[in-house]
């Protein structure tokens, strides 16, 4: 999806899409070509080029979620192009989001009447209105008035996988005031909530939703989440009890069972649901994520053989997959080297919106010139007031994957919290984790 006006840009810009070329053609090192084309985006923002050589960098690789997301930026820029606008129908049929293919397929069809790719849209357009046919139906709603809504209800979950979270906001708002007990925007909005770092919210709008529909899957599985990340325990073996008892139509039932059962660390019941998921011959509907989580629970089990099987599984469906990927390279090593299993990742804890304001703070205070004593006063005085940061503390020095258990270490040196160096003395002269 190159330009023909590669060479007007500017020279920096040219090299660097040469060199991603190379390492793309020449060398298939995918990794090292996609960091390259996220660094000139950052330096050249809105460059059809380097968006067009990262959404084939990411096809080739297999990843469809970094695909779909860069598609949709080089859509915003180039929707009068015909491989971009078939490119992007294309990236939504492959993640599910049907009314937005079968939307986007129309367009490219009004446009293109008479393109070579013309039949395999009106193909695609078949396909997809059998599958809508099915979910519109059971939302109550027929094709012509169904087909906007469910549309813009995928596209607040692209929203969120975009990180743009103040046009989730938006329209979601749009989408209650037409269907104000339609559950699966009140559970959207409450992960939304736990992106921007605001669990109290997230639980409110969980709760919303259990309002509305008293066994909804979606909304127990992340409440029991949310809770554990609380430090409430007890209320998150409550709802996760709930979560196991509910017998509500869900989409990812599999899935959101196991989240939230391998969330509170209750492996034996992650097995028993898997061997569910196997009698019914559904283990294809199972993401990288939740056969990560499997992998795990046969691990603590101690049946490698069978963790090493489904990391391999993981990682082939996802190469990027950090987790599954560090380890299989743990397994790899003997048993006192082997820091296994690495289960949670600070991105599955802390927000972004986290980090920012820690970087804001420690900017401030900088910008004070203060010196380093108050800087641990404040840091420590905000890390103390956040109960998801104690917990991720606790858990992450037993159960993250390197960079969680280093923040883990930092964190509790820096809040001087009496419980979180208790638990960083433990975590050293105990058995998790490498001898080193």
């Amino acid at each position: 999806m190159m330009s023909r006006k590669i060479f007007n840009l500017p020279r920096r810009l040219r090299e660097g899409l040469n060199e991603a070329g190379d390492l793309l053609e020449k060398y298939g090192q995918y990794e090292e070509a996609l960091e390259l084309l996220r660094d000139l985006n950052k330096r050249y923002p809105r460059q059809e080029d380097v968006l067009g050589m990262t959404a084939n960098a990411y096809l080739d690789r297999g990843d469809m979620h970094g695909y779909l997301n860069t598609m949709y930026r080089l859509h915003k820029i180039a929707s009068n192009r015909a491989e971009v606008k078939f490119g992007l129908a294309g990236a939504y049929m492959s993640e599910g989001w049907l009314a937005l293919a079968y939307q986007t397929f129309g367009e490219f069809l009004k446009k293109w009447k008479n393109h070579e790719r013309t039949k395999d849209a009106e193909d695609a357009l078949v396909m997809l209105k059998e599958g809508l046919d099915d979910i519109l139906a059971q939302l109550g709603l027929d094709f012509e008035n169904g087909l906007k809504f469910a549309a813009q209800h995928e596209l607040l979950q692209v929203f969120m996988g975009l990180g743009e979270y103040r046009q989730c906001k938006k329209l979601a708002k749009r989408l209650i005031k037409e269907r104000p007990d339609f559950t699966p925007t009140f559970n959207n909005l409450s992960q939304v909530a736990w992106l921007e770092g605001d669990l109290n919210e997230a639980i409110e709008f969980s709760l919303k939703t259990l309002e509305i529909e008293e066994d909804n899957v979606h909304a127990l599985s992340n409440l029991a989440r949310f809770m554990f990340m609380e430090g409430e325990e007890e209320k998150a073996h409550f709802y996760a009890e709930r979560l196991l008892a509910s017998k509500a139509d869900a989409s990812n039932l599999w899935i959101k069972k196991i989240e939230a059962l391998s969330f509170i660390r209750d492996d034996e019941d992650v097995l028993a649901i898997f061997k569910e998921v196997e009698k019914a011959k559904e283990i294809d509907l199972l993401d990288y994520a939740t056969l990560h989580w499997i992998a795990v629970a046969f691990y603590n089990e101690g049946n490698i053989k069978s963790a090493r099987k489904y990391w391999k599984k993981s990682l082939k469906i996802n190469p990027s997959f950090s987790l599954a990927k560090a380890n299989l390279d743990a397994l790899k090593l003997p048993e006192t080297n082997r820091d296994c299993p690495q289960i949670y990742t600070v991105d599955m804890w802390l927000s972004q919106k986290f980090f920012k304001d820690m970087l804001s703070l420690t900017g401030k205070i900088s910008a004070k010139n203060d010196n380093e004593d108050i800087l641990h006063e404040k840091i420590a005085e905000y890390i103390n007031k956040r109960p998801e940061i104690i917990r991720f503390v606790s858990v992450a020095l037993n159960w993250g994957d390197a960079n969680a258990k280093k923040l883990a270490s930092e964190f509790a040196d820096m809040s001087g919290n009496l419980e979180l160096l208790d638990l960083l003395k433990t975590f050293a002269l105990g058995k998790s984790g490498t001898d080193s």
